[in-house]
């Protein structure tokens, strides 16, 4: 079922009872496919139940390859976000979505080359909503989607290295 807001619903109402014609394209909820900095890997201690796709984890081991500074990241089959990010979403009351602390650690290369550059807190970012319907959900391609009032909030952090796309219900 479509989610739509009472505006939405007001414009759609106005224009099936024939009052006046309404252009409401402009009132069409979006959505937005973001494709985050993808600077982590999974390593060897990392357990993962190969027999559903995508992949559960039961045991994490994440390593930063790289960090760019943006404040969500991802790794098939999971996305992260900072402290920072979590905070703003908690402050926005964004819903269908949780955080668990995750404690990663820095491959060679990067202590290599930012000996002085330290992690942020990191918390693997738990979707529970449906995708095209609640503020977080994944696409059956493993796509994080969000609405169009989740983005707005998500853009008050650093989201540079975030490939996002505007798809429209």
């Amino acid at each position: 079922m479509t989610h739509r807001t009472d505006e939405t619903l007001l414009i759609l109402n106005k224009h099936r009872n024939g009052v006046g014609k309404t252009d409401f394209s402009d009132k069409l909820i979006k959505y937005y496919i973001l494709e985050p900095e993808a600077s982590l890997s999974l390593g060897e201690n990392t357990i993962l139940d190969t027999t559903t796709h995508p992949p559960t984890i039961k045991e994490l081991d994440l390593i930063f390859e790289a960090w760019l500074g943006d404040d969500i990241l991802e790794i098939f089959p999971c996305f992260f976000v900072t402290q920072k990010l979590k905070q703003l979403i908690e402050l926005n009351n964004l819903k269908k979505v949780n955080f668990e602390l995750v404690n990663p650690t820095k491959s060679d290369t990067f202590r290599e080359l930012h000996p002085y550059q330290k992690l942020p807190t990191i918390y693997s970012l738990k979707v529970l909503g449906k995708p095209k319907c609640d503020d977080f959900g994944i696409s059956k391609e493993n796509l994080l989607i969000v609405s169009h009032s989740c983005l707005n909030v998500l853009s008050q952090a650093n989201l540079n290295h975030c490939d996002i796309e505007e798809i429209m219900i």
